[in-house]
């Protein structure tokens, strides 16, 4: 996702000329193949999420989906599907997890898209770097061995959801810090701290040259010090959190009540090796 700019709008749940509601955005969905936003839209009390049942592209023009703090996912998308969304910015996400979607095995891409923040109505620039800071050590035989056997016949996208869903469910999550093990150490030893199961992930999708033809990013939230961040990784904009509490990883990412603070293009680390 990249920043574009946002008007500032008001916090109120009120729908105006201007506001629309999620049961007309649904409706809107309901009757068309592609979907062009051209007003703001709002949760209101006991409305029901964003159904995606189709092959969907929704496009914006820096309009603003005020989530209101709205329990649980924005969009609820069916299974094999492709939907994209572009140019618009969200606000209000539930502050428990930034849960955009409720997903197992459609590619859902955000491009060109935003999150204000709550705390001071600024909006987040998720490429933004950090600075070079520190690269990824060498693939070793061993982790390329296991990208391997984890794929399969799998290439591509279907091989990558094997390998996060292979990390996400084999490497226990470890709440330690001001450390750095290699991807292999951190296969060798089964846990490892949120950077380590990304670096394992990224490391895995290198392994079968994923890495040349798409682009992966690490996503830091929070801030420097322990326990105040969390790291996550983007496949083609697409969340991968391989160190959550969701089954399947793919297209989730938790953020806790953090905000973005930097994103770095594998094989760039987004912070020094003392994690």
């Amino acid at each position: 996702m990249s920043c574009v700019s946002a008007n500032e709008i008001s916090n109120s749940s009120d729908v105006s000329d201007n506001y629309g509601n999620f049961t007309e955005l649904n409706q809107i969905i309901k009757n068309n193949e592609n979907v062009e936003i051209s007003k703001n839209y709002t949760y209101l009390p006991n409305e029901t999420a964003i159904e995606i049942d189709k092959n969907l592209t929704i496009t914006g023009h820096d309009e603003i989906i005020d989530c209101n703090g709205q329990p649980g996912a924005l969009f609820e998308v069916s299974d094999n599907l492709n939907f994209t969304v572009k140019n618009l910015t969200f606000k209000n996400i539930c502050p428990v997890l930034l849960n955009l979607s409720i997903n197992t095995t459609s590619n859902i891409t955000f491009i060109d898209c935003k999150i204000i923040k709550s705390i001071d109505n600024s909006t987040v620039n998720i490429t933004e770097e950090e600075g070079e800071t520190s690269y990824t050590c060498e693939v070793t035989s061993e982790i390329e061995k296991l990208a391997k056997s984890i794929a399969g016949k799998s290439t591509g996208v279907d091989a990558a959801k094997k390998l996060a869903k292979w990390v996400n469910d084999n490497i226990e999550h470890e709440t330690d810090n001001g450390f750095y093990q290699t991807p292999t150490e951190t296969l060798n030893r089964k846990k490892g701290n949120c950077c380590c199961h990304c670096e394992l992930f990224l490391q895995l999708c290198e392994a079968l040259d994923i890495t040349k033809d798409h682009e992966l990013r690490i996503v830091h939230v929070g801030y420097l010090k322990y326990p105040h961040r969390h790291f996550f990784v983007t496949f083609d904009n697409i969340c991968v959190d391989t160190d959550c509490i969701f089954s399947n990883p793919w297209g989730r990412a938790s953020f806790g009540n953090r905000d973005v603070k930097c994103t770095t293009l594998y094989p760039l680390l987004p912070l020094n090796k003392t994690y």
